[in-house]
Order: structure tokens, then C-alpha cells, then sequence
């Protein structure tokens, strides 16, 4: 378990903790080329590239254009009425309760993806990954983000949950040629073995509970099995 306290924004500070994560990696002769981000950690990632430039490769699966939406749907449509009131909401879920306080959920509010996303340097391919049927995150965000980044592909999976619940094997195919396109490219140095790429990827923290995640990360196992795979937050 991890020892840090959870917090509902702090994306910029998920970003930074990221940065630490690769700076270690790299410390220890592994080059990072490729991060990817479910959800939150698709925001993550994409905060990540507009600040360091050091990550050729991005893969947002899923994540928030606009973090203002989505959270009446999670803390109620008084949200900002009960927050400044008492400072902090509590939530009950399936996944368990947490505390949102005001500062944390300020945070949330003042995350400019827009912005950060007009950083991004062209020579960063970034890769957005969305199911037609995401229930959480409406899939018009990916095309939103396909409006404004750089060197962007964007790719729909029919029928999709936010979860890709009954399409992670379309979800794998589709991230694995897209990083295999680049290596046919000669950008990128890596040995391929059937499926198995023997690379580093990075995955920041997503919506998922302990189970969610473990059958996301058998997932991942199809495309990078010999890698290194970080989660720095689970939510």
C-alpha cells in the first residue's frame, strides 16, 4: 500500500510524482519512451508532456478534457454550495469513502487542459484512445483533444465502456501498433518478441479499484511483458 494521502485534483502534483518515477528509471540506464494514462492518469500524461518534453511518446486512454465537467455526478450538484461551507465533502462509493477538501478540489477546477495540451512539442506523438460507449467521460472529448494536439492520432473503439470492460483486446492492439509503428519508423530502438515489448511504460494513477486494475494490468501484460510498470496512484 501506498503511503501517501489520497486527494481528489492534485493532477499537477500526480505529474510532478511521475517526473520522479522516470528521472529514477533513467538514473538506472532505463530509457523511457513511452507513458500511458487511463482516465485521471490519461490527463496525467498529457500534463506531463506539456512540462518536460522528455517522453516521445504519449498514450491517453480515456482521459478528462475539461476536469470542471463530472463532478456534480460524483459530489452532488451543490457541490461548491457544501464545499465552502464546511471545507471538504465527504463521498461514499462502491470503491470505498474518501474526503474531497477545498483545496483539492480547486486544484481539479483550475487544471487547464487546453492549455497544457498547446504546449505539447510537435515532435511528441501522442496517441487518445476513447470508447464510443464511455459512460464516465464522453467520447467527444477525445475529439477535443484531437482538435488542438499537435502530432495526434485518434482512435474510437465501437461499443466501448470507460473501463474498455469488453474490448481490452482491441484496446492492446490498438496501443501495440501504434507503438510499433513508430519503431518500423526507426525512431525508437526496441526488440520486439511476438507480442511482448521489452520497454518501460509508465502508468499513473486511474479510476479503477485494486480488482479494475489488476485486470487492466493483465491487459497491459499482452503488450509489454518483460517492462516496467510503475503505478505512482490508484484510485
Amino acid at each position: 500500500e501506498s503511503e501517501g494521502s489520497f486527494e481528489y485534483g492534485n493532477y499537477q502534483r500526480e505529474a510532478d510524482d511521475l517526473r520522479s518515477v522516470i528521472q529514477y528509471f533513467c538514473e538506472r540506464n532505463h530509457a523511457i519512451t513511452t507513458i500511458l494514462g487511463h482516465s485521471k492518469g490519461g490527463n496525467v500524461v498529457l500534463l506531463y508532456a506539456s512540462k518536460y518534453h522528455d517522453v516521445p511518446t504519449i498514450i491517453n486512454v480515456a482521459g478528462r478534457y475539461d476536469p470542471k465537467k463530472g463532478i456534480a455526478e460524483r459530489l452532488g450538484k451543490d457541490f461548491m454550495e457544501v464545499i465552502k461551507r464546511d471545507g471538504f465533502i465527504d463521498v461514499v462509493s462502491k470503491k470505498g469513502q474518501y474526503r474531497v477538501t477545498e483545496e483539492s478540489l480547486m486544484e481539479r477546477l483550475s487544471t487547464d487542459m487546453h492549455s497544457a495540451c498547446l504546449s505539447i512539442e510537435k515532435g511528441c506523438r501522442v496517441l487518445t484512445v476513447h470508447g464510443s460507449s464511455d459512460e464516465v467521460i464522453n467520447v467527444e472529448d477525445a475529439f477535443a483533444f484531437a482538435k488542438i494536439i499537435p502530432n495526434h492520432k485518434i482512435h474510437i473503439i465501437e461499443g466501448a465502456d470507460h473501463k474498455f470492460s469488453k474490448h481490452q483486446a482491441e484496446l492492446v492492439e490498438v496501443v501495440l501498433n501504434f507503438i510499433k509503428t513508430f519503431i518500423q519508423e526507426g525512431k525508437e530502438l526496441f526488440w520486439i518478441r511476438s507480442v511482448q515489448i521489452y520497454n518501460n511504460v509508465v502508468l499513473p494513477g486511474a479510476d479503477y479499484s485494486s480488482q479494475d486494475f489488476i485486470d487492466m494490468q493483465t491487459t497491459l501484460d499482452s503488450i509489454s511483458a518483460d517492462n516496467n510498470v510503475v503505478v505512482p496512484s490508484l484510485r
